[in-house]
């Protein structure tokens, strides 16, 4: 089954952008691509790829050889099977993108949509943007199909090296109080509650500096828990989130 879409990337940054400047006239600073041995500027069209197979020697790939490796997948989603959404770890999701059907493909993508979402599974596939393969998840959300761009298990490293403690060194009641903490933050997730506020102060800092002002902003500073502090924290943490409390 064939459905013609088209895919568009599901996220935006709101961060405000900030440019790299020269302190002394307060001008862009560009950067160029510059030949590392004539250290002159190298125009787009005198550039091309190439993969370095020992030191100094390079075999170079074209445009046409790159489609040549894999030209099915360079236009096509092509799902492999499908899995429970829960067997997917949160550290294999990458870039969310929405899809939206071509005109005439709206039955046929209704129908795939509503599958999906009656079985309680989500595809799992291939796709290749910009030259480059990416494992991914069809799945089903309203109306609307979502495509999530997944990491190859070999692109992430490996934990095994990481100094994470195996055995409990804790008290029993340390770790109730815990649990009993987590209990009284628990909530549905709502994630229209939250908010970048780095972007937002960012945002005012600059505009309170146009405007020939100084913001006004408070600094965190964080100190480590130490263990033999562990309990009392807990207990402040419990009484600070008490039914009633505004914190």
């Amino acid at each position: 089954v064939n459905i013609p879409v088209r895919v568009y990337v599901a996220v935006k940054r709101d961060t405000p952008q900030l440019h790299y400047l020269h302190k002394d006239d307060m001008l862009p600073i560009n950067y160029e691509k510059v030949c590392s041995k004539t250290k002159k500027i190298v125009p787009d069209k005198d550039i091309v790829k190439g993969y370095k197979y020992t030191d100094g020697r390079y075999v170079t790939v074209n445009d046409e050889e790159l489609r040549k490796a894999n030209l099915e997948k360079a236009t096509a989603i092509e799902i492999l099977e499908f899995v429970k959404q829960n067997e997917i770890r949160a550290e294999y999701l990458e870039k969310p993108y929405y899809i939206e059907p071509e005109e005439g493909a709206e039955k046929i993508y209704a129908l795939i949509r509503d599958a999906i979402k009656k079985s309680g599974r989500v595809g799992i596939g291939t796709f290749m943007p910009h030259n480059r393969e990416h494992l991914v998840d069809l799945s089903a959300k309203d109306d609307l199909l979502l495509l999530e761009q997944l990491r190859f298990p070999a692109e992430l490293l490996d934990a095994a090296e990481l100094k994470i403690p195996a055995q409990k060194k804790y008290q029993q009641k340390e770790f109730e109080l815990a649990l009993e903490l987590i209990g009284k933050l628990a909530q549905p997730f709502h994630p229209e509650k939250y908010k970048d506020t780095y972007a937002q102060n960012l945002d005012k800092i600059i505009k309170a500096k146009i405007a020939g002002r100084k913001f006004e902003g408070q600094e965190i500073k964080l100190e480590q828990t130490q263990a033999a502090d562990l309990m009392l924290k807990l207990k402040q943490s419990l009484a600070h989130h008490q039914p009633g409390v505004v914190h």
